[in-house]
Order: structure tokens, then sequence, then C-alpha cells
């Protein structure tokens, strides 16, 4: 797995980690223990600016006789675009009334804190994972 934007977390140390290519580029990827499975948890943390990101995705169905007869390869690319921009941090306004005084209350979300979401964002990284684990299984049991 790869993205060009943002940031791939390791979030199961036994099963996967963050591999370093020769030209730089961080791919998440299986450990040794993690090659006897067939799925592998992580987390992307989304780049802080409004920018299109492109999860680059590859798989192997290989059948361990150590050669590559009856292996399979597969590569998936998917670009998604944000359709808005992210929006400044609300500020909450709260009146107080006891007695004849009002009293006005402006609050601001904390730094760090996460006011809005994109759902339409993270339905489609769940389609694509998904898309690529049914191929990769598919592949892997398909009868010759």
């Amino acid at each position: 797995m790869e993205v060009d934007a943002g940031e791939l977390v390791v979030i199961d140390e036994k099963n996967t980690f963050i591999s370093t290519t020769p030209t730089g580029e961080k791919l998440l990827t299986h450990t040794k223990d993690g090659s006897l499975l067939r799925e592998w948890s992580f987390e992307w943390k989304a780049p802080e600016d409004a920018t299109p990101v492109t999860f680059k995705i590859s798989v192997i169905a290989a059948n361990g006789d150590g050669s590559f007869n009856g292996d399979a390869y597969a590569h998936k690319e998917i670009t998604i675009k944000p359709t808005e921009k992210p929006k400044p941090t609300p500020i909450v306004t709260t009146k107080v009334v006891t007695g004849e005084k009002t009293v006005t209350v402006l609050t601001t979300a904390p730094a760090g804190t996460v006011t809005e979401r994109n759902p339409a964002l993270a339905i489609t990284v769940a389609i694509v994972l998904f898309i690529v684990a049914a191929t990769g299984y598919l592949v892997l049991t398909r009868k010759k």
C-alpha cells in the first residue's frame, strides 16, 4: 500500500511495517508473520490541505511452492479528489441568562479537535479496500 498524500500508520506491528524504497517512497507491507494472513489493518492520516490523494494498492496471490507458477499479481491506483476545502474551526456562541443579566460566551474548538468529517471520502476508501481484498481472495481461490 502506498499513498501520495497524508501518512500510512502502522497499528499492528506484528503483521505490518513501513518499508522505504531506494527512491524514498514509504510503503506499508506485511511482516513475515503477516504473510500468513489474508487481511491487514492500518490507519491513514489525511493531509492537512484539501489535495487529491492517490492510493496505490498491490497484491500477490502466491501458492507457496517457491516458483512463479500458479501465482498472480494485481495493482490498482485510485485517486480521490476532495469536493470542498476544509472549513475553519467553528465558534460556538452561548447566551447565559440569569435574572436580568445576559452573558455571551464564545468558545472555539481546541487545536487538533476533529470538527468535521468527510463521509464520502471514508466510504470511497472503504470500497476501494474491499474491492482489492475481494480481488485478492478471488485470485487465491480460483480453480485452474
